[in-house]
């Protein structure tokens, strides 16, 4: 008789995070001068180590019931192949549109921040780049927003925890730029509004 135990997702998971890389946030978000991980570099790194130990990712647009009714969803799954086991979570998708080019930008945020997160891992800023595009200064049109107004901006931004490509979206329809540095200074306190009305 064997004392082989045999293989489980959680051991297959644990001897796959201990051979994860460092990920590094390696896209710069010309809007809000943030630097974010792309879904690309996320799944090239992760992807194999997963693979080697035998678990498969599936990320599975859907909608779920909540309480104001149907809501678009993403169900990410972790399947182990040996043991047939499986993890998952769902995360709502809150797009600005119904439409979809907005549908597909929520999904590829959900399936970043799922994936991480089922995944226990985060990507590290790369501190050299980060302070190059600190350092470069912002244009500023006449008549827009100050700096003090966009840092309360990003702000409202992060604490309504939406995407940023949605925050981005929000500034085009109301203030009708595409830079957040541009928002004229009379349409301030309406981008603002729609920030916080957006929260997730």
């Amino acid at each position: 008789m064997s004392d082989t135990k045999p293989a489980t997702l959680l051991v297959a998971l644990l001897a796959a995070q201990a051979e994860m890389p460092a990920l590094q946030r390696d896209r710069l978000n010309p809007h809000f001068q943030s630097r974010y991980l792309s879904l690309e570099t996320l799944l090239a790194e992760v992807l194999p180590v997963l693979n080697k130990h035998g678990i498969v990712v599936s990320h599975l647009p859907r909608y779920v019931e909540t309480a104001t009714g149907l809501r678009p969803a993403l169900r990410t799954v972790l399947y182990h192949a040996e043991s047939g086991e499986s993890l998952e979570e769902t995360m709502l998708l809150f797009p600005v549109k119904d439409a979809p080019p907005e549908q597909g930008s929520a999904i590829t945020y959900a399936r970043r921040q799922s994936l991480q997160a089922i995944l226990g891992i985060s990507a590290d800023v790369d501190d050299d780049a980060g302070t190059a595009a600190k350092a470069r200064p912002a244009r500023k049109k006449p008549g827009a927003i100050s700096a003090k107004q966009r840092d309360e901006l990003f702000a409202a931004v992060r604490g309504a925890h939406i995407a940023t490509d949605r925050a981005v979206t929000i500034i085009k329809e109301v203030a009708g730029v595409d830079r957040s540095e541009d928002i004229p200074a009379a349409k301030y306190a309406e981008v603002l509004k729609a920030i916080k009305a957006a929260k997730a």
